[in-house]
């Protein structure tokens, strides 16, 4: 890229790809990839060049859901990790480590339709290890 095309980016807010992939944390591979599939912050090409404004990429980054997806179906009388940590009134993280502990309630796998193992636990399970372990801290 000449200096000329630098200053132009600067002034304009433009990144090249392998800016934008630095920007976004990704590789260019990742943003080549997403520009095949048609997803990704919008982009614009000049010929061989590919360019992406900062503010596309600001409203892109703002636009993606960092939501952890909830599983399609959990079957009746279970519930998930992350609703067993919900109810439990502590992280997500916290729950993993008592599980990994041995201080979590006893697990159930079960195959998902898409062919995964997921665990799940029995909210008997659940309410009993809860109503036993008392005050977090001390448990």
């Amino acid at each position: 890229m000449t200096q000329h095309e630098i200053s132009l980016g600067d002034e304009y807010g433009l990144l090249t790809a392998a800016e934008a992939a630095e920007y976004l944390n990704r590789t260019k591979g990742t943003l080549a990839q997403w520009r095949t599939a048609g997803i990704g912050p919008r982009y614009y090409k000049s010929g061989l060049s590919v360019v992406y404004a900062v503010d596309d990429l600001d409203l892109w980054l703002a636009s993606v859901d960092k939501t952890p997806k909830a599983p399609a179906h959990v079957p009746s009388g279970y519930y998930t990790s992350e609703q067993v940590a919900k109810v439990a009134g502590i992280t997500r993280h916290a729950f993993y480590a008592a599980v990994h502990q041995g201080r979590g309630p006893q697990a159930t796998f079960m195959t998902s339709s898409a062919g995964g193992r997921r665990r799940y636990y029995q909210v008997e399970h659940v309410l009993t290890w809860l109503a036993k372990r008392g005050n977090w801290n001390e448990a």
